[in-house]
């Protein structure tokens, strides 16, 4: 019978000629003896996300994280089902550290792996489908931002593009780099006061995505309420 082998995860220093390193050693988490594939790390080097297929997940390849104390790594702990499914959630990618972007075919998106991201500082953990406008029938996966936010690239194996065969039975299994630029919508919402009351502050505005997603906002002192809007979604607004 042939061996598995473990996906494993290495560290180097880099030095300040960019081609060079200054040795590589492995990432090892004590009593974890399975795959840790597909790391990010947050911004201090103190946390680190990751897939692997160990016993007790939610199925496929989930996303784990483990926290660096006393220069160990803790014992990982899946991120849950909100995020992990029975599918393969893959390439994560942490942002500012609270936006986790990773691809899964197990959130029912367009088909294959699709694009998605989860604020992992939000208690209720809303996963939300990048849209169309990223994702296709095809595989879209390991998306990288560059520190400012506003360059992404991704790979895909999408048919079609510049100098390739339009079928989809001839491009299979190619995977093309993908650079997108991220433009930020900002919708503004004022409410008004009908009653008599000093303020309108703590007004409630509960925001609903077609998805399922829900936000709850509350309004400033001057009845204002102020939404970021993306592109693709369909939004209901309700105040109470």
């Amino acid at each position: 019978a042939k061996e598995s082998t473990n996906l494993k995860t290495y560290k180097a220093k880099m030095l300040k000629d960019v081609n060079k390193s200054a040795g590589m050693s492995e990432v090892t988490i004590e009593g974890f003896n399975y795959h840790i594939g597909h790391p990010t790390l947050n911004s201090q080097e103190t946390a680190i996300y990751f897939i692997s297929d160990a016993p007790g997940g939610a199925g496929g390849m989930d996303i784990y994280t483990s926290h660096l104390v006393d220069n160990k790594w803790t014992s990982p702990k899946s991120l849950g089902e909100v995020i992990n499914t029975n599918g393969d959630e893959m390439h994560p990618f942490i942002f500012n550290d609270s936006i986790l972007y990773f691809a899964s075919d197990g959130h029912g998106g367009y088909g294959g792996l699709d694009l998605y991201s989860v604020n992992l500082k939000d208690t209720l953990g809303t996963v939300v489908n990048l849209g169309n406008q990223i994702n296709t029938a095809f595989d879209d996966y390991s998306l990288f931002l560059t520190p400012e936010g506003q360059t992404g690239y991704f790979s895909s194996n999408r048919p079609g593009e510049a100098g390739k065969p339009s079928s989809a039975e001839a491009t299979a299994g190619k995977e093309d780099i993908y650079k997108l630029d991220i433009l930020h919508f900002k919708m503004k919402y004022t409410g008004y006061r009908y009653r008599r009351r000093s303020s309108m502050e703590d007004d409630k505005v509960n925001l609903w995505l077609s998805n399922g997603g829900e936000y709850n906002i509350t309004a400033n002192s001057s009845g204002d309420y102020e939404f970021d809007f993306q592109p693709s979604e369909n939004y209901k607004i309700i105040i109470q």
